[in-house]
């Protein structure tokens, strides 16, 4: 998962847990069980709420989720235009593309972004530590440095495979440590919410959604909703939140990104297998 890490992490986006947790600290699991897909969603403006900058959203996001001889690479790319209150536009096209070891402990991330003709890129690598040994982040750009990384943190792919399995052994609260480096900012806490077992077909709401997507999209799922803290907040709101439809196979059917003052909702257009490599 990454689909937030695109934008800025903000409330207010470009511009200017509970002790009840359970902290489930097992190793990533290789992601055998995730398909090769490349995924177009459509994106608009959800809830605006009282004191936001925006008034309006709409773009669109592709992203691609494929199976190398070495590992995982996952591609976002995001144009998205931003309506204020005052007639401007403000726009966005961001694309991230990361390489993710399959046994999630290596990972290289490069990041490009245009925000209305400010351009930002960030590029590094990173390791997950193992139990007891923290991880490291290094920095390429936008400047050199080294982060620490709790031990066992998940980048994206991995993430994705956990909170599947924990899904599936029906976990319905979790806390995890996660790491994209698409902003050039450190490690989160997130604290995942898993509802119950969707299977295709029986709910109404996402049977209407599925309409003529293909096979790929007739999987079981859950609604699972992620709250992301930076690592040494004491507040206990988090910084964004982000609601999705996790399909078993590791398709996002809908997702919704919530920053405080407004949300904005990404639907599943279209998604097409991709077939595995010949190594």
């Amino acid at each position: 998962m990454v689909f937030p890490g695109i934008l800025q992490r903000r409330r207010k986006l470009v511009c200017g847990l509970g002790a009840a947790a359970l902290f489930l600290a097992s190793l990533p699991l290789e992601a055998a069980n995730l398909v090769s897909h490349r995924a177009f969603y459509s994106l608009r403006m959800g809830e605006v709420r009282p004191g936001g900058s925006f008034v309006n959203a709409e773009g669109a996001m592709t992203l691609i989720m494929e199976k190398s001889c070495d590992g995982w690479i996952l591609t976002q790319n995001l144009l998205m235009d931003l309506g204020t209150p005052e007639g401007r536009t403000l726009s966005q096209r961001s694309r991230f593309t990361g390489l993710e070891s399959f046994d999630g402990k290596n990972y290289r991330f490069l990041s490009n972004n245009d925000t209305t003709g400010e351009q930002k890129r960030v590029k590094g690598k990173a390791r997950s530590g193992g139990p007891g040994a923290p991880g490291e982040a290094i920095f390429i750009l936008p400047e050199e440095k080294t982060l620490t990384l709790p031990e066992r943190t998940l980048f994206p792919v991995a993430q994705t495979s956990w909170v599947i399995d924990q899904a599936i052994a029906g976990v319905r609260h979790a806390l995890h440590y996660v790491f994209d480096g698409s902003d050039g900012t450190g490690p989160r806490r997130a604290a995942a919410f898993i509802g119950p077992l969707l299977s295709p077909g029986k709910d109404n709401a996402q049977k209407a959604s599925r309409k003529s997507l293909g096979a790929l999209a007739e999987r079981p799922g859950w609604n699972i909703r992620i709250a992301f803290f930076p690592l040494d907040s004491q507040k206990p709101e988090p910084e964004y939140e982000m609601e999705v439809l996790q399909l078993d196979n590791g398709v996002a059917q809908r997702l919704l990104l919530d920053y405080g003052s407004l949300t904005v909702i990404l639907e599943l257009e279209k998604v097409e297998a991709i077939k595995p490599p010949v190594c």
